[in-house]
């Protein structure tokens, strides 16, 4: 076996059984490799919730299947509201991914839609929502017109009742709905006057109960559903009050914050079954709502949409609907709404310190929804606290962080930067308003981080500048970097780019809205690099790269954390991963294993892997323990990231004090390793490679290389991040390489 009892316990999130791609192993290989008793029928983890990404994305399968085996039902009891349903379930798929061009049921709630304009709230608030998630530009008319019907079927006191000939009051049912609708049409670049979002904001700064939250109605006890509807109603109107403000003016709200302390709690105990809920997918839906348009990864102290999707994917029926209510079509549009929207990849955190960390509070999502409309593609993001711990900053692969004051983290902030680096992130800041406090104490902050790192300005020929956009203007090439390992780990702007992202902060210094937008892409593409986002279902991992996960044997990545550099490229595993399972059929570990030497798990890894920049040295005891191992059934394999001399010169000396008698040797050309399964052959390096020694070397004993040694480079062009100066292979035939390197290793 080659996982410990522990690895069992922490291991496996191998997101299903393992697609098998063309029979590259010789039949040797895939006899011996059976042998090692490896499982591929491998079945993702569990998250905190006990709920995975993958039972999601079942889920929501399911339910759209439903909606198309029950396509009348979505009228059942709310006939008089047509075209409104057919409008929520065409939001539902579109938000499940779903091309309304191409889907027939999209397209017959669009034909729906645009058959009837808006003649009650519901109707009008759902249509300008499903338009606009269309296409704006092609439905702006429709989007208009709803919009129109909306502002002037606004009651006085800033609420919605269902129609303007209705005796009723107004209520934060239909509020939250026509909000919703005009928001859409905002965001779809109409303009809503501000006297409608002042009378709402007004309206529900006066009814919220001490407790933190709304009743159905003016007064009365607070409602979990309305709560939810409050708080989204007060999120939307205050981050979309027109007019100009002062850069770094922006409001906070007391009342918000009690707001969402009030739903994370109402959400704990209806979850849990402590309390019942008569609309219980209306009310995941608005605390979905309240998620992300406040881009809180926690609602409170709970993480909304871990739990909310596992309360959903354990209580979905077997056809596919949800719950038992008088239309099991409009729930299960709720649900999916929840599920789909809430589990869109998640790209970067914002960090939030002890200070000025929100001067812009819709920066990021506006910067994303510019991304989504750029790629056809969208991303998430969240907010996450220095306080939590460091696996939640690396959650995402960029963290952004701004301020207008001296960033201040606090206890093992620096650490946590530090750890986050460490797991392959990029640190992304920026000096909002461009303000020197933050400009300097930012400075001194990453030199806390990577001690003897300086910013300095990036290379105008630097990726970072034509990931997506081509940078070419000198003027917009001000973006600065400091170099961690053998990647640009941290990029700052010191001048502002979140006022022009927010739209809502007149502040000029030079860059254009367009241009900030453009260059805060090209700095989150870059970051995200190739690697695979993160789904936010994913199990978590602490700071060196430990996995949680599901029983059953697997592969394990195991790494020497020795004591100069030992984790330069964190991200490149997950593409050797990705080879290796996809094509080779071997089922891994997502995280790998950090070892140190003498360690005593250690002869329970037939692999082990290790890398470095900078000299180091071993105790007589590591000495002792690697030799024991090497005697014993493992492979050691060992490059010198970036090719440096320094790692270089230390590793032949201390693998010349564990095996004195036997020296490293070329491994002959026409070796397995060079070309089973992958043809690498001698490899093909980098410019930079000119004079390093670039043969692969290695100690061979018991028919078997005991030791593998690449002089040169081999994963650090492979993690995503380019490298000009890295003295490597090349990245295809690095990733080769390490792949047969890994079967080898199975193999014996």
């Amino acid at each position: 076996m080659i996982v410990s009892d522990e690895d069992r316990a922490l291991a496996g999130s191998a997101g299903g059984a393992p697609r098998r791609g063309v029979a590259l192993v010789p039949l040797a290989v895939v006899a011996v490799l059976a042998c090692t008793a490896l499982s591929f029928a491998a079945r993702p983890a569990a998250g905190d919730g006990g709920v995975t990404g993958a039972d999601v994305v079942k889920a929501v399968d399911r339910g759209i299947q439903y909606l198309r085996d029950h396509p009348d039902e979505i009228l059942k009891g709310y006939s008089q509201f047509r075209p409104g349903p057919q409008a929520l379930r065409g939001l539902a798929l579109l938000a499940a991914g779903l091309d309304p061009k191409a889907d027939p049921l999209v397209a017959s709630d669009l034909q729906a839609v645009l058959e009837t304009g808006p003649r009650r709230t519901y109707i009008a608030g759902l249509e300008a929502m499903f338009m606009a998630a269309v296409d704006p530009e092609a439905h702006k008319g429709l989007i208009h017109q709803c919009s129109r019907w909306l502002q002037r079927c606004q009651g006085a006191d800033g609420t919605w009742s269902y129609d303007p000939d209705s005796p009723k009051a107004g209520d934060h049912s239909n509020t939250q709905f026509a909000l919703l609708g005009l928001y859409a049409a905002q965001e779809s670049h109409l303009n809503v006057p501000s006297a409608a979002w002042d009378r709402t904001l007004e309206h529900f700064n006066n009814t919220q109960n001490p407790d933190g939250g709304w009743s159905y109605a003016a007064t009365g006890k607070s409602l979990p559903t309305m709560t939810a509807a409050g708080a989204a109603c007060l999120l939307i109107g205050q981050n979309r009050l027109a007019g100009a403000r002062p850069c770094g003016d922006q409001p906070s709200s007391p009342r918000i914050r009690n707001a969402l302390t009030l739903i994370g709690k109402q959400l704990a105990e209806f979850l849990k079954g402590g309390t019942e809920e008569k609309w219980p997918f209306y009310y995941l839906y608005a605390v979905e709502r309240v998620g992300m348009l406040s881009g809180q990864k926690y609602v409170g102290a709970l993480d909304w949409y871990r739990e909310g999707a596992s309360w959903l994917v354990q209580r979905q029926n077997a056809d596919g609907s949800w719950g038992s209510g008088p239309n099991p079509s409009i729930d299960a549009c709720f649900a999916i709404l929840f599920l789909a929207k809430g589990h869109t990849p998640l790209l970067v955190n914002k960090l939030e310190w002890d200070g000025d960390w929100n001067n812009d509070a819709s920066d990021l999502k506006n910067l994303l929804e510019f991304s989504a409309h750029k790629l056809r593609r969208r991303f998430s993001w969240q907010t996450v606290s220095v306080r939590e711990p460091a696996e939640e900053l690396g959650f995402a692969p960029v963290l952004f962080l701004n301020g207008h004051t001296a960033p201040k983290l606090g206890p093992g902030g620096v650490e946590k930067l530090r750890a986050f680096l460490d797991q392959g992130g990029l640190l992304f800041a920026e000096s909002c308003c461009d303000r020197p406090e933050f400009d300097r104490g930012f400075r001194e902050l990453v030199e806390q981080v990577v001690p003897g790192a300086k910013l300095a300005p990036l290379a105008r020929d630097h990726a970072v500048y034509r990931t997506q956009f081509a940078i070419t203007d000198p003027a917009l090439q001000f973006l600065e970097g400091a170099t961690y390992a053998c990647r640009t780990a941290i990029v700052y702007s010191p001048r502002d780019l979140s006022c022009a992202w927010d739209n809502g902060c007149p502040y000029e210094n030079g860059v254009s809205p367009e241009n900030a937008r453009q260059l805060g892409m090209n700095v989150l593409l870059y970051g995200m690099g190739s690697a695979p986002l993160r789904d936010k279902l994913d199990p978590k991992e602490v700071a060196e790269g430990l996995g949680v996960a599901g029983p059953g044997d697997a592969f394990v990545f195991a790494q020497v954390k020795h004591g100069g550099d030992w984790n330069p490229d964190p991200a490149a595993w997950s593409r050797v991963r990705e080879l290796i399972g996809k094509e080779q059929g071997v089922r891994s570990l997502e995280a790998k294993r950090a070892l140190a030497l003498g360690d005593p798990g250690l002869p329970k890894y037939p692999f082990l892997y290790m890398t470095g920049h900078f000299a180091f040295s071993w105790s007589e005891a590591e000495r002792a323990s690697l030799r024991a191992y090497l005697a014993g059934s493992g492979t050691l394999f060992v490059e010198s990231c970036c090719g440096k001399d320094a790692f270089n010169r230390s590793l032949r000396e201390e693998l010349r004090a564990v095996l004195p008698q036997s020296p490293l040797l070329p491994v002959p050309a026409d070796d397995m390793i060079r070309h089973t399964p992958y043809p690498v052959g001698v490899g093909r390096f980098t410019p930079p490679c000119e004079g390093l020694e670039r043969d692969l070397l290695g100690v061979r004993a018991g028919g078997r290389w005991v030791v593998v040694y690449s002089p040169a480079g081999v994963l650090c062009p492979v993690d995503g991040h380019e490298c000009p100066a890295c003295r490597s292979y090349v990245a295809e035939d690095g990733l080769h390489l390490a792949a047969n390197v890994i079967l080898h290793s199975l193999m014996h």
